[in-house]
C-alpha cells in the first residue's frame, strides 16, 4: 500500500563576498501539509576568512529541529542495526560544526603552463 503526502518548504539564503572572505547563511523549514505539526526546520552558516595569502579559516555550522520522521518504525531498535546503520532512531535535533584550515600555494600562472596543476596544491586541516 502506498501513501501520498505533500509537503511544503521555504528557504532563505544570504551570501556575502568580501576581499577578506565570505559568509552564508541559509533559513529553511518544511512541513506536512496534512499536519502541520510535523516539520524541520534548520539553520546553516558558514564564515570563510582569508588571513594571509593562501591562508584561509573556515567556521561552519548547521543546527536543525527535526520533527517529520515519520519512515521511523515504532518499536525500539536492536542496537546491532542501530550501530551498523541499517535503523535509524527517532531524533528531535541534529547539530554538525567544524573548523578547517588550508593553505594554497604555487604560481597564479600554473594552469597556463600546465592545466593539471588547477590553481595551486592545496593542504587542508580539518577539525571536527
Amino acid at each position: 500500500m502506498k501513501e501520498a503526502l505533500f509537503q511544503q518548504a521555504a528557504r532563505v539564503s544570504v551570501d556575502l563576498t568580501q576581499p577578506w572572505g565570505s559568509v552564508d547563511a541559509t533559513l529553511s523549514g518544511s512541513s506536512y501539509l496534512h499536519d502541520l505539526s510535523k516539520n524541520n526546520v534548520s539553520f546553516n552558516t558558514g564564515l570563510n576568512l582569508r588571513l594571509l595569502r593562501g591562508f584561509q579559516v573556515r567556521i561552519h555550522g548547521n543546527v536543525s529541529a527535526i520533527h517529520d520522521q515519520l519512515s521511523i518504525p515504532n518499536k525500539d531498535a536492536p542496537i546491532e542495526d542501530v550501530l551498523l546503520r541499517r535503523q535509524e532512531l527517532e531524533t528531535q535535533f541534529s547539530y554538525f560544526g567544524f573548523l578547517s584550515l588550508s593553505y594554497t600555494f604555487g604560481s597564479k600562472f600554473n594552469n597556463i603552463v600546465n592545466p593539471r596543476f588547477g590553481s595551486g596544491e592545496r593542504i587542508f586541516f580539518m577539525i571536527m
